[in-house]
């Protein structure tokens, strides 16, 4: 995975030039009642994500649309090639509603939630991509 090994070769980097140890903030366990707030569907061009919780953590499952499936079927993935697992989020303390993916192939990686003027939550930031609350 990419983004993992590149936060590898930086933290590798840092800790053995300039004797930095950096490590990945820890999440805070919340209740699905707290979560609730966030769950929903989200969408960018190419994807759809379904965000729900389950015990203090969210879960984001990914699935391609269908322009999406249509253009990676005619370069040649199979249906299996466009199925991945739920990416597993931890809510991190502090302002912002920032996350963590907590386990799987993109670990570490972060993200956060968007609000507008009024507080309601109308974006979140999934790999790179801000998907919108549809």
């Amino acid at each position: 995975n990419g983004p993992q090994f590149n936060d590898a070769v930086v933290k590798w980097a840092l800790e053995h030039y300039l004797g930095l140890v950096e490590t990945d903030p820890e999440p805070v366990l919340l209740g699905d009642a707290a979560l609730e707030e966030y769950c929903g569907h989200y969408a960018t061009v190419a994807v759809d994500c379904y965000i729900s919780a389950d015990a203090g953590r969210l879960s984001i499952k990914v699935e391609p649309n269908a322009e999406t499936i249509k253009a990676l079927t005619e370069d040649g993935a199979t249906e299996d090639d466009l199925k991945q697992p739920p990416i597993v989020i931890g809510m991190l303390p502090g302002d912002g509603d920032r996350y963590i993916v907590a386990e799987g192939p993109a670990k570490g990686m972060k993200g956060y939630f968007k609000r507008d003027a009024n507080g309601a939550i109308t974006g979140a930031h999934i790999g790179g991509r801000m998907a919108t609350r549809v």
